[in-house]
């Protein structure tokens, strides 16, 4: 995916989440509007890598910390690798999908 597509996808999605707020759909206009507002969203979570340059940035440094701290005998290193992990938008979406299934099924009685 492109920056131009994300933004684009980003722009789209705002645009369905207004609509549904709207509140102004149809039953059936409101099940298509999820399904396009769930697919966009997985869409912009699908890549490893963040767009914004600030959290490329982040991970980066996070990347070079994690890798010289070894060297110094400090385990602290492996703070830093989880932390970079929080920067990446496909770790967060499986985690938040995984989370998502999980509250499902506890709040339907079968956790």
């Amino acid at each position: 995916m492109t920056r131009e597509q994300f933004e684009e996808a980003k722009r789209l999605l705002a645009e369905i989440d207004a609509e549904l707020k709207s509140g102004a759909l149809t039953a059936e206009q409101r099940k298509e509007l999820e399904t396009h507002r769930a697919k966009l969203a997985g869409s912009l979570l699908s890549t490893w890598l963040p767009f914004s340059w600030w959290r490329r940035l982040a991970m980066f440094v996070l990347l070079l910390l994690g890798t010289l701290w070894p060297l110094g005998g400090s385990p602290i290193w492996v703070v830093a690798w989880v932390l970079m992990l929080l920067f990446s938008p496909r770790i967060m979406g499986e985690t938040a999908f995984s989370l998502g299934r999980f509250a499902a099924g506890f709040k339907n009685g079968r956790a």
